[in-house]
C-alpha cells in the first residue's frame, strides 16, 4: 500500500510539473532570477526565503497553466502531446476541477504575504486571457501579458524580500521598465506558434504584420539594449554585451523564419531579457 501510495503521489507531482514545464525557461527561471537579484541587492537572502519565493512563482505559474491547457484543451493535441490533457495523465473534468481549486489557494498564499492586489488581479488577469478568449487579438495579449509578468515581478521580489517589506526604488523603476520592455517585445513567443494560432484564429503580430512585425523586433530589441546600456550606467563590456545580444536576437527574427529557429529565437529572448532586467542591479 505503501508503494502504491508513493507511486500515485509522484504520478500527480509529475502531472502538475507536466503543465507547467514549458515555461520553466521563460518564467520560472527569470523571474526567480530577478526577483532575488533584486532583493540581494540590499537585502541578506535567506534559503527559506529562495524556497518561498521559487514555490511562489511556480504555483501562481501552474495557476495560469492549468486555466489556458484547460480552456484550449484541443490545441495541444497536436503541438504538445506531452502534456498532461493530450497524455491522458489527467481527465478535463479532474484538470477544471484543479484549475478553480488553485484560484483561492494561490489568493491565500498572497494574502499572507500581504499581496492582496495581486491576489485579486492575477486571476482576473488569467480570466480574461484564457477563459474570456483576450489573447486572441494582439493588442490584448500584449497588455495582458505584460501586466502578468509585472504581477509575477512584484509578487516574488516581496515574497524574497520578506513580510510587510518595502522595495527599493530602484526595483520599483525596473518593475516600470520591465512591464514596457514585456508590453512591446512579448510577441517574440508568437512567431514559434504561427501556424497553431492561425487554426485557433488567433489575431497575433506574426499574422497580422508578418513582415513588419520581425523587422520591429529588431528595431524595439536594440533600441531597449541601447536604452539599458546607456541609462543603467553599466560596465562598459555589460553595455556591449547587451547591445549586441539584443541587437543579435532581434536580426534572427528578423532574417530567420522557420519555426525551428523561432523557437530557438525565442530561447536567445528569454536569456536577453533576463541580463536586461537584472543589469540595472549590477554595479560599475
Amino acid at each position: 500500500m505503501t508503494n502504491s501510495l508513493l507511486q500515485r503521489l509522484a504520478h500527480e507531482a509529475k502531472t502538475l510539473y507536466f503543465f507547467t514545464r514549458s515555461d520553466f525557461m521563460s518564467i520560472l527561471v527569470p523571474i526567480s532570477t530577478f526577483a532575488l537579484c533584486t532583493v540581494a541587492y540590499d537585502t541578506p537572502l535567506t534559503a527559506s526565503r529562495v524556497l518561498c519565493t521559487v514555490f511562489w512563482i511556480w504555483i501562481h505559474l501552474l495557476q495560469f497553466c492549468v486555466s489556458n491547457q484547460t480552456a484550449s484543451p484541443d490545441e495541444d493535441a497536436q503541438n504538445k502531446p506531452w502534456r498532461p490533457l493530450p497524455a491522458h495523465r489527467i481527465t478535463i473534468h479532474d484538470a477544471r476541477v484543479l484549475r478553480w481549486a488553485l484560484l483561492p489557494i494561490c489568493a491565500l498564499i498572497c494574502i499572507a504575504y500581504d499581496l492582496r492586489a495581486i491576489a485579486f488581479w492575477f486571476p482576473v488577469a488569467i480570466i480574461m486571457h484564457n477563459e474570456l478568449k483576450l489573447d486572441s487579438h494582439w493588442a490584448t495579449r500584449n497588455v495582458l501579458n505584460a501586466l502578468a509578468y509585472c504581477m509575477f515581478d512584484i509578487g516574488a521580489t516581496s515574497v524574497a524580500r520578506g513580510y510587510h517589506s518595502l522595495a527599493s526604488a530602484k526595483a520599483s523603476n525596473t518593475h516600470i521598465l520591465t512591464f514596457l520592455i514585456i508590453l512591446s517585445t512579448i510577441q517574440a513567443q508568437d512567431f514559434r506558434d504561427e501556424e497553431g494560432d492561425r487554426t485557433a484564429n488567433r489575431r497575433t503580430i506574426p499574422i497580422v504584420f508578418p513582415w513588419s512585425g520581425r523587422i520591429t523586433m529588431l528595431l524595439i530589441m536594440a533600441f531597449w539594449s541601447g536604452y539599458i546600456a546607456v541609462r543603467g550606467e553599466l560596465p562598459t563590456l555589460l553595455a556591449a554585451a547587451i547591445l549586441a545580444g539584443g541587437t543579435f536576437v532581434g536580426g534572427r527574427f528578423y532574417a530567420l523564419n522557420d519555426a525551428a529557429s523561432d523557437q530557438k529565437s525565442y530561447l536567445y529572448y528569454n536569456i536577453w531579457l533576463a541580463v536586461v532586467r537584472v543589469a540595472p542591479f549590477i554595479r560599475r
